[in-house]
């Protein structure tokens, strides 16, 4: 009968002759108010929790870049060794082969 009262209610809001009547300023026993009040209590204490873990598992680890260069060791030590760099055949290299490119192309 309370779902009866407001869904004619909620079917009547803008009629001004329901509004005037008693019906319409008709409520809902308290006893089911608070016991409605009382479920939506728990559903959102439920879901803060949810919520408190679901950000808590999403919180970024911002150490983990320093980590991973921690775990590798590179060698930046220098040796003795001469090394011969011949610019000219590189310079002579690198014409022939943009010549080969344009004469594929």
């Amino acid at each position: 009968e309370d779902q009866a009262l407001l869904l004619k209610q909620a079917q009547n809001e803008f009629n001004k002759k329901f509004r005037a009547s008693d019906e319409f300023k008709k409520s809902v026993s308290e006893d089911k108010i608070e016991s409605f009040g009382k479920v939506l209590q728990k559903f959102f204490d439920n879901e803060r929790e949810d919520y408190k873990k679901d950000v808590a598992m999403k919180t970024p680890d911002y150490d983990a870049l320093q980590k991973k260069a921690n775990q590798v060791a590179y060698d930046f030590s220098l040796k003795r060794a001469i090394i011969e760099v011949d610019r000219d055949a590189d310079r002579r290299w690198s014409f022939a082969t943009d010549k080969m490119k344009l004469a594929e192309d």
